[in-house]
């Protein structure tokens, strides 16, 4: 008895090849509901008649109400329809007499809005005409400055044809009106809600200030831009943001620190600007100096202890342990 599938090429095996491409609706997100409007590229597949072969429109005659459009497959044929008939719905949104398939491969205008903005830079939009409940990430950076909200619309250009929200290509954005939910389905998307932040600890790892071993040639070394100095910390120091301090050690003595204004990421680090002019300490410390100028580590004294009686603070600049304030005990900082 043969097996089954032994006329088929490859014998029926599975195959990569084989499979379909990717689509709007994968990743449990469902279909998206029915187009609002007619527009050349759409296609669809009649749900009754005869021949219920997939047609792709040509163009829409809104005078007439008539659609002409063309067969995907065999003779491509020529199709006439009502635009009316196209657009009907049913109850759960799909259309009433034929199923939305998607886009032809092109790049429309279509509208987009921001869902959510992280504090890292990244954004997530939704573009309703895609898919209604599929996250857009973009960086926010590429978004217009007013626009950079959550709740903004904007119109955009992109390949609605794309099964995956990295292949959309979204570009062209502008800020715009809501369009109204006549002319623009409905974002449906549910983010889910952001963990509360973690308490800063009060030293060591991530709590916001570092000690920068300063070079022989001091802060001459570092850059300025726009009025600030620019440290380029080649390991990213998690947690450092504005206000934060980093303080200028040379041969285990402090002085002085820096406030830190931006933190920028870079391919291969942070670029920390700070005020150019260092504050000086109330007084000064006394700790282990670095092995190696140019290099950090977090700051493992608590701040308020700057204040306190002096044997306290001796006690805690004295009681530094790379293993238990720093595991990655020396980070490497570039001028």
């Amino acid at each position: 008895m043969g097996a089954s599938g032994k006329k088929l090429q490859g014998h029926g095996t599975r195959k990569k090849l084989n499979s379909p491409p990717a689509q709007t609706k994968d990743g449990g997100h469902g279909l998206p509901p029915h187009p609002l409007a007619l527009r050349s590229g759409q296609r669809f597949t009649p749900r009754t008649g005869a021949r219920r072969r997939p047609f792709q429109v040509l163009r829409v005659d809104r005078l007439r109400g008539r659609v002409q459009a063309r067969r995907i497959d065999g003779q491509r044929e020529p199709v006439s329809a009502s635009a009316a008939g196209l657009l009907r719905t049913r109850s759960d949104g799909q259309g009433r007499y034929v199923q939305f398939v998607g886009f032809d491969a092109r790049r429309y205008e279509t509208f987009a809005t921001v869902v959510a903005i992280d504090g890292e830079g990244a954004a997530t939009l939704v573009l309703p005409e895609w898919h209604p409940r599929r996250p857009v990430p973009l960086p926010a950076r590429l978004l217009p400055p007013e626009a950079r909200v959550p709740g903004a619309w904007l119109r955009c250009t992109a390949d609605l044809s794309m099964g995956r929200a990295g292949w959309l290509n979204v570009a062209d954005l502008r800020r715009c009106e809501d369009p109204g939910p006549e002319r623009c389905h409905r974002p449906e998307l549910e983010l889910a809600a952001a963990a509360a932040p973690m308490a800063r600890p009060d030293s060591g790892r991530g709590c916001g200030d570092i000690v920068l071993a300063l070079p022989e040639s001091g802060l001459e070394r570092f850059p300025r831009c726009d009025g600030l100095l620019e440290l380029y910390l080649a390991d990213r120091p998690a947690g450092l943001g504005p206000c934060d301090r980093v303080y200028l050690e040379r041969d285990g003595r402090i002085a002085a620190h820096l406030v830190v204004r931006t933190r920028t990421p870079r391919p291969y680090g942070d670029l920390v600007a700070c005020e150019p002019e260092p504050v000086a300490l109330s007084r000064e410390l006394t700790v282990a100096s670095s092995p190696a100028r140019g290099t950090w580590r977090w700051r493992w004294w608590s701040r308020e202890l700057e204040e306190a009686a002096a044997e306290e603070l001796t006690a805690a600049l004295a009681a530094y342990d790379p293993e238990r304030h720093d595991p990655e005990a020396w980070r490497w900082a570039v001028g």
